[in-house]
């Protein structure tokens, strides 16, 4: 495994175009040594498996067993632009609706604060395609 990329084994279900639709168990992969109780299979339970639409970059057939891999830093990054900078931006609005001294405003301020940050977010994404999460498939 490279440890710059995450890898996960995977079964093509379906050839659409130029892009495989891969199953992946959803249990946890194991990379990292948490296996099952990793947090993304746990965020996931209850779901059998995961299709993930992956390029499909040689000749692929329904059935094959193939590892799907995704950067870390890739994975990284949509961390902390989904989790982390939604929670400063809410932080951050709190607090300057709270300095006008009134709960109402600091509420206001914090779902503002959120939506902003979340806006934000998703304009990086588009303006920034390294930023994006793009798993591939690995020879």
């Amino acid at each position: 495994m490279n440890a710059a990329r995450l890898s996960h084994p995977g079964i093509v279900q379906a050839i659409e175009g130029r892009e495989a639709l891969v199953v992946v168990d959803t249990g946890g992969c194991s990379a990292c040594g948490h296996g099952s109780s990793c947090g993304v299979g746990q965020v996931a339970k209850g779901l059998p498996a995961t299709v993930l639409r992956v390029p499909a970059t040689r000749q692929l057939r329904p059935g094959e067993h193939v590892t799907v891999s995704v950067p870390v830093r890739a994975l990284t990054l949509q961390a902390l632009l989904g989790y982390v900078w939604p929670a400063v931006g809410l932080m951050v609005g709190a607090g300057i609706g709270n300095a006008t001294g009134s709960d109402t405003t600091a509420i206001v301020g914090a779902v503002g604060g959120f939506l902003g940050a979340m806006t934000i977010g998703r304009v990086a994404l588009r303006v920034f395609p390294a930023l994006r999460v793009t798993p591939r498939l690995d020879d």
